[in-house]
């Protein structure tokens, strides 16, 4: 039995994979606090994989992926040199930029502002939750930022197939 067969729609296994390397890099944010260049160069080459192996992959997705990953970089950029963002997570954002990017140029720049989102909300819950239990304000409030890229490229994933119909 093949996966068309099994009904599996393969146009989306390509995302699925990018998503499932993304999954592995969240976890392991979550464990160590940092993200390794291995990690990050093997994300970059699931992102190409992923955008080379699309249906419909051509110059114009290129295009779309590569602006909304320039624009992912330079904004966590900016956010990395003003001491925000760790220097692993401005690696690693232009990926999941550059695939959604390819997919629709408008989901790559939601996807950079949906990330951004989670990760403060998450935050506001945590320093909540110190404040109902009466822990110290004054402990540094860290938390890894790829488990938010993670659910953002996810959702994003998500919304495009619903409105791809």
């Amino acid at each position: 039995m093949n996966f068309a067969q099994a009904g599996i729609d393969t146009d989306a296994m390509p995302i699925f994979f990018f998503i499932a390397v993304m999954f592995v890099v969240a976890v392991r944010d979550i464990q160590t606090r940092t993200v390794k260049l291995v990690w990050t160069v093997m994300v970059g080459i699931a992102a190409i994989v992923v955008v080379t192996l699309q249906a419909g992959s051509g110059p114009m997705q290129w295009l779309s992926g590569g602006l909304s990953a320039l624009a992912a970089f330079g904004f966590y950029l900016f956010l990395g040199m003003r001491g925000v963002m760790g220097g692993g997570d401005v690696k690693l954002a232009p990926y999941p930029a550059l695939v959604l990017g390819a997919m629709s140029p408008l989901l790559g720049v939601w996807w950079i502002v949906a990330s951004l989102a989670i990760q403060q909300i998450v935050t506001l819950f945590v320093r909540l939750w110190r404040r109902i239990r009466s822990q110290p304000a004054n402990r540094a409030l860290e938390l890894p930022h790829v488990p938010a890229m993670w659910v953002a490229l996810v959702v994003g994933s998500w919304l495009f197939s619903l409105a791809a119909g």
